[in-house]
């Protein structure tokens, strides 16, 4: 329902629903997809600060787990989020982890991106 709602251009009250699905999930097990849908849903409303704590609590998780191959589904809105902020070093940064990843096709895209924002 988060996913719907923020999709159809509610962000809001997918925050609140996103929420409160993750207060009764398993935080042993943390659902980083839920995560990513409620930091993705805290940046269309606008929340930027949260937006980043979110999507950087993630990239923890993974690096927690020695998994440096992160999701670009996490690693490119969290770059994006840092370089509006005027975070470039760090934006640049998850560009070029992207660009060692297993998401060939866009290595490309990614060593552009890490370049720019180097630039």
């Amino acid at each position: 329902m988060g996913v719907f709602l923020r999709t159809r251009g509610e962000p809001e009250p997918a925050v609140t629903i996103l929420e409160a699905a993750l207060s009764l999930l398993d935080e042993e097990q943390p659902n980083w997809p839920v995560h990513l849908e409620l930091a993705l849903a805290k940046r269309d409303a606008g929340r930027r600060t949260e937006a980043i704590e979110t999507l950087e609590r993630i990239v923890r998780y993974f690096l927690g787990r020695s998994q440096t191959d992160l999701p670009a589904a996490v690693a490119v809105p969290l770059a994006e989020l840092h370089e509006q902020t005027g975070n470039l070093g760090r934006a640049a940064d998850l560009y070029s982890t992207l660009a060692r990843g297993s998401d060939r096709e866009n290595h490309v895209v990614y060593h552009r991106e890490a370049g720019r924002l180097l630039k």
